[in-house]
């Protein structure tokens, strides 16, 4: 029964991660024959890298899993916008994919083979004929081969589970050699973890420089297309809220699943017509941290007193209806404080109609995860 809840969890992450692939699709793929200047197989590349990375020793009983530096390897479908959407033309026509990732951590033991699977968008930050830079985000699903077992793989105390979320963020320079070959180069920082639902969980963060070469696979210029009429929405305000589950381990008690249930609240302003700062609350009832103060002696009375309030504040970026966030956050009241008091959040947030959005929320400690959490939110 637990491990039939646990292929279900996956399979919901995997369906987000379909619908944000398929709403990439939709809102950046032209049908055949609707964008007269320019044709389907124009806008598309392929692209392959090279990474040389490390696995960040964030507790010491990781410092055994890897020997050093190590490669991964990286293949990416890329769909070069051209305005089909406002959003393209106000981004500076952001190029959309998926992405595959392969490694095998030098060879670990310890930790085998990764297989990862990321849709992403790549945001331009510099954008000239010959050289371009952007900021590449990905989030997807990644496949590990040797996760932590009792008695066979003890010393992977990383990860325990195979299926795992899959974060990419990178930083990339990209220079022209040809009309349809770019050579690029940059800095990237590679996440897996399976957001505690099952422990252990440390998680895998992998920074790394990387090189390789884009192909664009045909010789048809693209056509861009500029919106006539924007509208504008630096300054307007948004307020939404959000309530969440998540369900968890902790690393005291294997194999023991609690409930976490959380309700946030931001308010957003546009400072441009794509980009938001955010404040924000946050409640949070998890049951581990009952099990974990019970455990230390400390007795709870009331349930209410098991609750954290948090304020929290980042930035959001606006893609049409999808949203994505970071949020750096304080724990203003916690019973339970072994973890600290600051935490961070990774949100992305998809609005179904003019005020709902679903939401998921990757809250964390430093580099460790503490939930993953599926939630449901109005929008003001």
């Amino acid at each position: 029964m637990y491990w039939g809840i646990i292929r279900i969890r996956f399979l919901v992450w995997v369906r987000i991660m379909v619908v944000i692939s398929l709403f990439l699709i939709e809102t950046s793929f032209p049908l055949f024959g609707q964008n007269s200047g320019s044709s389907f197989a124009s806008g598309i590349f392929i692209e392959a890298k090279i990474h040389q990375g490390f696995l960040i020793s964030h507790h010491p009983e990781m410092l055994s899993l890897t020997n050093g530096f190590f490669p991964s390897y990286e293949f990416s479908l890329l769909k070069q916008t051209t305005g089909k959407q406002h959003c393209h033309y106000l981004r500076n026509y952001p190029q959309i994919g998926i992405t595959y990732r392969y490694s095998t951590h030098g060879g670990s033991r310890y930790l085998g083979e990764s297989h990862s699977i990321i849709p992403f968008i790549n945001f331009p930050l510099l954008k000239k004929t010959a050289f371009s830079m952007s900021f590449k985000v990905g989030l997807g699903v990644g496949y590990l081969t040797r996760k932590f077992d009792r008695i066979e793989n003890y010393k992977n105390l990383a990860i325990g589970s195979h299926y795992n979320a899959a974060i990419n963020f990178q930083v990339q320079m990209k220079v022209m050699i040809s009309h349809r070959i770019y050579l690029n180069a940059g800095l990237s920082m590679f996440h897996l973890s399976n957001g505690t639902i099952k422990t252990p969980n440390y998680g895998l963060n992998i920074p790394s420089v990387f090189a390789g070469i884009t192909y664009k696979i045909t010789r048809k210029e693209i056509a861009y297309k500029i919106p006539e009429i924007i509208e504008s929405r630096k300054g307007k305000t948004n307020f939404n809220l959000i309530i969440a589950g998540a369900a968890k381990e902790i690393s005291k008690q294997y194999d023991v699943v609690y409930n976490v249930y959380v309700a946030s609240g931001s308010l957003t302003r546009y400072y441009n017509n794509v980009n938001k700062i955010l404040i924000g609350f946050d409640m949070v009832y998890d049951e581990s941290n009952i099990a974990l103060m019970e455990r230390a002696g400390d007795t709870i009375q009331f349930q209410e007193q098991a609750i954290k309030y948090g304020l929290n504040a980042g930035h959001e970026w606006a893609i049409s209806n999808l949203s994505l966030y970071l949020s750096l956050g304080y724990y203003i009241y916690s019973r339970y404080k072994s973890d600290g008091v600051i935490y961070n959040k990774l949100g992305v947030n998809y609005l179904i109609d003019g005020h709902i959005n679903l939401s998921l929320i990757l809250s964390a400690y430093y580099a460790r995860a503490d939930y993953l959490a599926l939630g449901i939110g109005i929008t003001f």
